[in-house]
């Protein structure tokens, strides 16, 4: 989750903030995710903006021995954390981290089953936004799920209401970038989580 700008540069302080918004319900907030994605064993998992990768690693033991999940993040120091923790749990075998950005990712067509963005596309300029969309689902494979968790329109309060980015975004206007990547709606709604709302999409097959 991307809890402030200065946690990009710095991952012991992102690690922090995030247990302080979450209330030490981190695990939950993450077990909730990939419970609405519905995540199986044998998948290939993508997490774009995984930051230090606990989203990523709590998907392991989802995915199993047959399965893979990888994590990209524009922040180098991230990726070295993410990486560094991933080896320290003993998941490397099935678990990386590499740098990359939403807008250009480093990995072949229909190459994952699903792909996380949460709260990764209020960090991103309109033109990127549409970019990683389509970026998205350029590397699903067919019938593969997206899951989109961001900052909804509805009033919020306290510490994310605070930052300038969570302010002025809104998850519904995604909805004509959506459509234009390639993308059908499944199911969407309150995450119940810190005024987030979610967005699960599919990628048709052909």
């Amino acid at each position: 989750m991307r809890v402030h700008e200065q946690g990009l540069s710095h991952p012991r302080l992102y690690d922090l903030l995030l247990t302080l918004i979450t209330r030490g319900r981190e695990r939950a907030y993450r077990a909730h995710l990939l419970d609405l994605a519905d995540v199986k064993p044998g998948e290939q998992v993508l997490d774009v903006g995984c930051g230090t990768g606990s989203l990523a690693r709590a998907a392991c033991p989802l995915v199993g021995s047959m399965g893979e999940v990888r994590g990209v993040d524009i922040s180098p120091p991230m990726v070295e954390r993410a990486n560094a923790l991933a080896a320290r749990s003993n998941l490397s075998e099935h678990l990386s981290f590499e740098v990359a950005g939403a807008s250009e990712l480093p990995y072949p067509e229909n190459r994952f089953d699903i792909v996380f963005l949460t709260t990764v596309m209020h960090m991103l300029p309109t033109d990127e936004r549409r970019s990683a969309l389509r970026e998205a689902c350029r590397v699903l494979r067919p019938l593969g799920r997206v899951l989109i968790v961001d900052y909804g329109g509805a009033m919020r309060k306290g510490l994310v209401a605070r930052h300038r980015m969570h302010r002025r975004f809104d998850i519904a206007t995604l909805y004509s970038d959506l459509v234009a990547a390639g993308l059908k709606e499944v199911s969407a709604g309150s995450l119940g989580w810190l005024g987030l709302d979610f967005l699960l999409l599919f990628k048709p097959s052909k």
